[in-house]
């Protein structure tokens, strides 16, 4: 469900629930980390796993082929 697109409020709900089950954050952390990512999951995920900036996430993403668990160093 990480590629999840928020189409409506329904999915926009979901999206920020799964944001913050997977990266153990608040809602709060989780609605600023997707509004700030451009509402993508991934890059979300990696800004509160590891800490970083939006561009920092895409670039570790973009770095790690697109593999989400390499780019959070989980592999």
């Amino acid at each position: 469900m990480i590629d999840l697109v928020d189409t409506n409020e329904k999915l926009s709900d979901r999206s920020l629930r799964i944001l913050a089950d997977a990266s153990g954050k608040d809602l709060s952390a989780a609605r600023h980390a997707l509004r700030n990512s451009g509402h993508n999951l991934r890059v979300a995920l990696v800004m509160l796993k590891r800490g970083t900036d939006t561009r920092a996430a895409k670039r570790l993403l973009k770095n790690a082929g697109g593999n989400l668990r390499r780019a959070l160093g989980e592999d």
